[in-house]
């Protein structure tokens, strides 16, 4: 009897990892070389894919985006952007990857990394405000200020 070697089990729901993995790549990639010439993408400074789930079927792509500045107003006008260049996105998408079905493309802001900063910016002032309230001592300094009372303390015998 001849032995076939089986596949490699992915586990569950290994093929949308892989492939919204590809979709985020290919999507950043388009954005990076500048295809999309949609005058409200221009508005933000940066504009990054951060993740992209994938539905079960592979028939949606969920895009999260970051996008700096992170005022309100730019993040609508990007996604708007976003929203309406996901046609001629998602046919950069299929010529790009060969995927049987190309998804359709949704995206959504993602606010973790501008979190993320805010985070940081609170934990750098409390940081600043400990050391205003606390200033650190050098431990090559002597704590006592007044050296005497230390040798007078050590040179009486009991």
């Amino acid at each position: 009897m001849a032995r076939t070697k089986k596949k490699p089990q992915r586990g569950a729901g290994g093929r949308p990892v892989q492939v919204g993995e590809l979709v985020r790549q290919t999507l950043s990639e388009v954005l990076h070389e500048g295809h999309i010439k949609d005058p409200r993408l221009e508005r933000a400074s940066l504009v990054t894919i951060t993740g992209v789930d994938m539905s079960p079927d592979l028939k949606l792509a969920r895009c999260f985006v970051s996008i700096f500045p992170d005022d309100k107003a730019t993040i609508e006008d990007v996604l708007d952007g976003l929203g309406s260049a996901s046609n001629e996105m998602k046919r950069m998408l299929s010529a790009r990857t060969g995927l049987r079905f190309t998804p359709h493309l949704r995206f959504d802001y993602d606010g973790s990394i501008a979190n993320g900063a805010r985070m940081e910016a609170l934990l750098r002032d409390v940081v600043e405000q400990d050391r205003g309230q606390h200033p650190q001592q050098d431990p090559n300094l002597n704590p006592n200020p007044n050296p005497e009372e230390e040798s007078a303390g050590q040179d009486s015998d009991p």
